[in-house]
């Protein structure tokens, strides 16, 4: 499979560019220039041009647990009657659906909605989510371990995806680290002097309170690649059940450690395990089925889904898995 890198024109000094990116959103442009074996200014004209073109922003990532948000439930879900719009529209005025997709296979849409806690997430699994009009039928999973969770990719072409669950976050923050925050997760390659300039702040402020924040894990600065210029098109979510109970945390920690697999989480309801990945059609994901994970020891069943649509992915939130 194909790096999650994104479409021509990017060439290898670009994909490695990125690449870095993801591992530190605010890697300095002489080191990325040291790493590529390119000049600093050469690096910073590729960096303006990823942004400028829509094929990457550096933002922060928020931590869902650090944000005061522990439960994360994947939740199935059958229509009739409405059409995906419809249903949609509804489904993406509750802040905390974070992630809408059509898909091809037994359910029409897959979400992923977050709590604060067990009453909140019943609240939206039993009310909120079953009474919106069109949806038949829902089937939902519980995270309860999250062992991989690196989907660094969004839709940039949709408005400005706002404050959402951000606006309620507990985070142990001061007015000025949310004024930090808000810019961050818009543009993390600004400069601490800059943030320091339009915050009226020295930049050593700027940088002790970024320290904590990345110290504490509650945010991660990284790469995100528009979802329009991926190479593999295709969202896939593999639900798996393990052969015995006891082999589900080793069946994951390989999943966890296979590149192109994006996201992994041991459930409880659905399956044993949900991981995800992304392929160019259903022939690829059934040769990377038959050849990487098959094999796997303690996988007994896998039943897979194809997105049709990436309708929602609030790309500054994620789980940062120690």
């Amino acid at each position: 499979m194909n790096d999650i890198t994104g479409k021509k024109p990017l060439d290898l000094h670009d994909e490695a560019i990125i690449r870095l990116l993801r591992e530190d959103g605010r890697m300095h442009v002489r080191t990325i220039a040291e790493r590529v074996g390119l000049n600093d200014a050469t690096v910073r004209s590729r960096i303006r041009r990823l942004e400028e073109a829509g094929i990457m922003r550096v933002v922060a990532r928020v931590d869902l647990a650090a944000a005061g948000f522990p439960y994360s439930c994947l939740v199935g879900l059958r229509t009739r009657g409405r059409d995906f719009d419809e249903v949609s529209r509804h489904l993406l005025e509750i802040d905390e659906v974070v992630s809408v997709l059509s898909v091809i296979g037994r359910n029409d849409l897959e979400i992923q909605i977050i709590a604060r806690s067990l009453d909140e997430l019943n609240t939206l699994l039993a009310t909120r989510i079953p009474t919106i009009p069109g949806i038949m039928s829902t089937e939902s999973a519980l995270a309860m371990k999250i062992y991989k969770y690196v989907q660094p990719w969004g839709r940039f072409d949709a408005e400005s995806p706002g404050q959402g669950v951000l606006a309620m976050t507990p985070l142990d923050l001061t007015e000025i680290d949310h004024q930090i925050l808000d810019r961050l997760t818009v543009d993390a390659r600004v400069s601490n002097r800059e943030i320091a300039r339009e915050l009226g702040l020295t930049e050593g402020t700027i940088r002790m309170r970024l320290k904590r924040l990345t110290d504490e894990k509650a945010i991660h600065v990284t790469a995100v690649t528009s979802y329009d210029h991926l190479p593999d098109p295709l969202v896939s979510y593999l639900w798996i059940d393990v052969d015995t109970a006891h082999t589900i945390a080793a069946v994951a920690a390989a999943l966890a450690n296979q590149p192109e697999i994006t996201y992994v989480a041991s459930l409880v309801g659905r399956a044993d395990i949900l991981a995800i990945t992304w392929v160019r059609d259903a022939t690829q994901l059934a040769q990377y089925l038959h050849n990487a994970i098959g094999h796997l020891p303690g996988i007994g069943r896998i039943h897979y889904e194809l997105t049709h649509q990436l309708i929602k992915h609030d790309y500054r939130l994620t789980t940062i898995v120690q």
